[in-house]
C-alpha cells in the first residue's frame, strides 16, 4: 500500500471519522491512529493516485478544530535480505 502521514490531528479522533473523511478517495488497506499526543495517523491506501488526490484535496484542511498536514509517509526500512540483491 501508499502509506499518508496525518499529523496536527485532534486529541480524541477516532479510526472512524479518519475513515469517513478518506474513504471517498479511493480503497483503504489500513487506518493506524496514535494514542497518545502529538497525535496523527497513517492512511494505507491501495493506490497512489488515490493517496495523491487525498494529500492534495485535504492538506490544511480543518478536522475536529485543528487544521491537518498530509504527506506521503517515510517508508519504514526493514532488516534482512534486500529483494534487490542479485
Amino acid at each position: 500500500g501508499h502509506r499518508v502521514h496525518l499529523s496536527d490531528l485532534s486529541v480524541g479522533v477516532s479510526k472512524h471519522e479518519i475513515e469517513k473523511i478518506f474513504r471517498p478517495y479511493g480503497e483503504l488497506n489500513e487506518i493506524w491512529v496514535a494514542s497518545n499526543p502529538p497525535c496523527f495517523a497513517f492512511i494505507n491506501f491501495r493506490h497512489r493516485s488515490d493517496g495523491e488526490r487525498a494529500i492534495k484535496e485535504l492538506d490544511g484542511s480543518i478536522l475536529a478544530g485543528s487544521r491537518i498536514g498530509l504527506s506521503w509517509a517515510r517508508s519504514r526500512h526493514y532488516g534482512g535480505r534486500s529483494r534487490y540483491r542479485k
